[in-house]
């Protein structure tokens, strides 16, 4: 997936005292020495911190025990706590690539607290994971200087706990075999698979009861599922690739570019010309 390294404070009037969402600050960084650690004993800054591994690794430390953090994984922690994070050696050839969100207020601390309960503070998600996906969505927001309101960033920030907490809870380790078998077919035949009807013979049951079955776990349908993972395909396609519409489209399960690019609108509410144009 291609991104843009930056860093954006958020500094909204206050038009409301104490919301229950805040935004504060987020970014795409590179680090590659030792100068990145933070020590959250030492910071009184009342927040929670989402940081998400895109290349390379690093360390998050806790209480005195190190874990590495690599590419599909992320952190979610409260600051101040006694926990650190960093860069544990100067590696240039392999920097560490995250992508981070800070926020505070209320209602964060209850989704902080029902997901650490539940998976803990670091968290295994895909890159396609809805939640990482709103992420993206909002920093691309961001970067591109519509994320002026102070609402609008609540919504969003909401969003991405409302996905991070559905994750957590329709854990993907919790899944029955079947349905974990089906996100493998959609993972790996995406481009091909000729529908849910197609899936569900592979696995030997009928649509409907394969269709009930992935909603019930993993409070998705199965189609949506299907959708999500071919158009982050087709997003790293258009910003990786010079491929025109049509070829993208075809090359990752849609019929044609026309339908390829209604569907795309609908979802990203720009065209995938326009995402192309504004991110490439």
């Amino acid at each position: 997936m291609a991104y843009q390294f930056g860093f954006y404070n958020f500094l909204f009037p206050d038009e409301l005292q104490d919301p229950y969402i805040s935004l504060n600050c987020m970014g795409i960084e590179q680090r590659s020495n030792t100068s990145y650690y933070y020590d959250n004993r030492e910071r009184n800054i009342d927040s929670y911190l989402f940081q998400y591994t895109l290349k390379g690794e690093g360390v998050y430390e806790s209480q005195g025990k190190r874990f590495s953090i690599k590419p599909g994984q992320g952190f979610f922690i409260h600051i101040p706590d006694d926990e650190k994070y960093y860069m544990p050696d100067d590696n240039e050839n392999h920097p560490w690539e995250f992508i981070f969100l800070l926020l505070s207020g209320e209602a964060v601390s209850k989704y902080y607290e029902l997901i650490t309960k539940k998976a803990g503070k670091i968290l295994e998600l895909p890159l396609h994971n809805s939640a990482v996906q709103t992420l993206f969505d909002l920093y691309n927001q961001t970067q591109s200087g519509r994320m002026f309101h102070p609402f609008l960033a609540s919504e969003l920030a909401y969003r991405f706990l409302c996905r991070l907490c559905q994750s957590v809870i329709h854990n993907e380790a919790d899944y029955s075999s079947r349905t974990q078998a089906a996100i493998k077919i959609m993972e790996t035949q995406y481009a091909s698979i000729q529908g849910i009807e197609r899936i569900a013979g592979l696995l030997d049951i009928s649509p409907n009861h394969l269709t009930r079955e992935f909603t019930r776990e993993t409070g998705v349908p199965p189609i949506k599922y299907l959708t999500n993972i071919r158009l982050q395909q087709a997003a790293a396609l258009l910003l990786e690739t010079a491929l025109p519409i049509h070829q993208i489209a075809v090359s990752c399960g849609f019929s044609c570019g026309n339908y390829f690019t209604k569907i795309f609108h609908k979802h990203m509410n720009v065209t995938p010309q326009e995402y192309r144009r504004e991110w490439k």
